[in-house]
């Protein structure tokens, strides 16, 4: 693939669009508080869901979603005159972008969420059915447990064998390498979730996570 200018726009751009924190937005904006100081401490949409409600959360998911679509599709439009290959690598690129701007957004100090609602949106636009397969994984696995931790790294685990298995023009190397990539990335985004997985102490979303301890000698708020 030729690197052009309009090639690394295209993933500045899904990096910037990638690192909008609607979670902290949300906190801040309607709440007065740091989301990631507050419930499990993640700055995501469940996070979002425990300390603010239903729909803040609902509604700060579907934005995560979008801006990983959107930077997908952005790309498609940025780049013009290229091979078909070529696209593909660049959507590409451009979707694991939003990805690590989530995670690691500039606006933050590097200090996101996990990715996983903005990957979402970036393969239903890559690999819509796979995808979908994934998130009816997800569902499933957090009917069953109740963690969207654990539903979270087993739907993101299963779909580079959804991609691999279902027939569609997703079946490009590309894409099948980022979804490795990605699901290897939001899994490591999970690890404190995993140790308390282990533990027996991870927050269930039935339940509200454990009010973090107060300094002695600190005053209540």
């Amino acid at each position: 693939m030729n690197i052009t200018l309009e090639a690394v726009e295209a993933v500045i751009l899904a990096y910037l669009l990638g690192s909008i924190p609607f979670s902290w937005l949300a906190g801040k904006l309607f709440r007065g508080i740091d989301i990631r100081k507050h419930g499990s401490g993640n700055a995501g949409a469940t996070n979002v869901w425990r300390v603010m409600g239903p729909a803040y959360g609902l509604a700060v998911g579907l934005l995560d979603l979008g801006k990983g679509w959107l930077a997908v599709a952005a790309a498609g439009m940025i780049v013009q005159d290229t091979t078909r290959t070529s696209l593909i690598t660049i959507e590409v690129l451009s979707g694991f972008a939003a990805v690590a701007g989530h995670s690691w957004p500039l606006w933050l100090g590097f200090r996101g969420g996990k990715g996983v609602l903005t990957a979402g949106g970036a393969f239903l636009y890559l690999a819509w059915l796979p995808m979908a397969c994934s998130m009816a994984v997800f569902i499933l696995v957090f009917a069953v447990s109740r963690y969207v931790s654990l539903g979270s790294m087993v739907a993101a685990a299963c779909l580079p064998f959804f991609i691999v298995l279902i027939r569609g023009p997703w079946h490009r190397w590309q894409i099948l390498a980022i979804s490795i990539v990605v699901a290897a990335v939001i899994i490591f985004r999970h690890s404190t979730n995993i140790h308390r997985l282990l533990k027996g102490t991870e927050h269930s979303f039935s339940k509200k996570p454990p009010a973090r301890k107060r300094k002695k000698g600190g005053r209540r708020k």
